[in-house]
């Protein structure tokens, strides 16, 4: 027996794990932490499954990734962590390069 709304997460979710990644791997800049920036999101978007409303999943995970993403950073500030380059892809192109290092939310 599954719980309620399992396998509407797996559905909605698992799916964009792979952009996912690519996103994190991007804003941080190192594979180890981007694999620990999805873990994080997923669990978050996990959390709060409930109030998910429709519309385009994938935007909502990767919106939840990128602010993982900078909640990592911020706590590596001080240590050599330091984001990647990224490009429209990532949808973060208009977001300046320092802000996205001072981890700014959008």
């Amino acid at each position: 027996m599954t719980l309620p709304g399992v396998a509407d997460f797996e559905r909605v979710v698992l799916s964009h794990l792979d952009a996912a990644y690519n996103l994190a791997r991007c804003l941080v800049g190192d594979a180890t932490l981007a694999q620990d920036v999805v873990q994080d999101a997923v669990m978050r978007a996990m959390s709060y499954f409930g109030s998910f409303r429709g519309g385009d999943s994938r935007a909502w995970l990767l919106r939840i990734v990128r602010n993982a993403a900078y909640t990592a950073l911020a706590a590596r500030r001080h240590g050599s962590a330091r984001p990647g380059a990224c490009g429209a892809a990532a949808g973060v192109a208009g977001m300046p390069r320092a802000a996205r290092a001072a981890g700014a939310f959008v």
